[in-house]
């Protein structure tokens, strides 16, 4: 249904639930309990790096 080019987990324990179902991801910091402004910064390192190669699109209104 949907060709899913990149997965990302919001926080430890999403990377660790993603790893036991043998998913790879990238990993975030969770943007709760002081985390928005490291959240923010990996979202739009990871985007970045898939908006240079054309994997990534959305709409930035």
């Amino acid at each position: 249904m949907f060709n899913i080019e990149k997965v990302v987990a919001m926080g430890n324990k999403a990377e660790e639930s993603l790893k036991k179902l043998g998913i790879s991801c990238e990993k975030v910091r969770h943007p709760a309990q002081g985390g928005k402004n490291e959240f923010v910064e990996g979202i739009r390192m990871i985007s970045a790096t898939h908006m240079a190669s054309g994997k990534l699109y959305f709409d930035k209104a």
